[in-house]
C-alpha cells in the first residue's frame, strides 16, 4: 500500500505512479539495482533495498569509530501506533486527502524540496559530527 499516493486529479489514493516514476528512482540508481527485482510492486523494491542495503549501511557507520557506535536508525512496528491517541482506523483513514490529518502541526508542515532535503541531510549531518566530537 505504501506505493499509493494521493492524487487529486484521480480523486483519492491510487497507485498511477507507482510503476513509473517511482520505480524510475531505483532504476536510475546503479548501486541499487542489485538490491531489488524491478517486477516487484514498488513498496516490496523499497522494504529490499532498506532490507538488503540501507538498514545494513546504517549499522555498518554506526560501528565505526567517527559516529561513537551511535544508534543511526530505528526501526517501529506499525502496530505498535495502535496505541497512539491520534491513531485512525482504516475506514477513518479512508476520505483523507493531500496533507488531511487529524494532527494541527503536520498542517502547516512545508512542502519537501530537493533544496530542503539538503539543507535536512546537512544539518543532520552537522549533528551526528557534534554528538561524536
Amino acid at each position: 500500500r505504501s506505493q499509493n499516493k494521493v492524487d487529486r486529479q484521480q480523486g483519492g489514493w491510487t497507485c498511477s505512479a507507482g510503476r513509473t516514476r517511482e520505480l524510475r528512482k531505483y532504476l536510475n540508481r546503479p548501486d541499487l539495482r542489485p538490491h531489488f527485482d524491478e517486477r516487484d510492486m514498488i513498496c516490496k523494491v523499497k522494504q529490499d533495498v532498506w532490507r538488503w542495503l540501507q538498514a545494513p549501511e546504517l549499522q555498518r557507520r554506526a560501528a565505526a569509530r567517527e559516529f561513537g557506535a551511535l544508534n543511526l536508525s530505528a526501526t517501529v512496528d506499525f502496530d505498535s501506533f495502535r496505541s497512539h491517541p491520534l491513531w485512525m482506523r482504516g475506514e477513518q483513514r479512508a476520505s483523507l486527502g493531500v496533507k488531511s490529518t487529524n494532527c494541527e502541526l503536520l498542517r502547516s508542515t512545508p512542502g519537501r524540496t530537493r533544496w530542503s532535503t539538503q539543507q535536512w541531510m546537512a544539518a543532520g549531518d552537522e549533528a551526528l559530527a557534534a554528538a561524536a566530537s
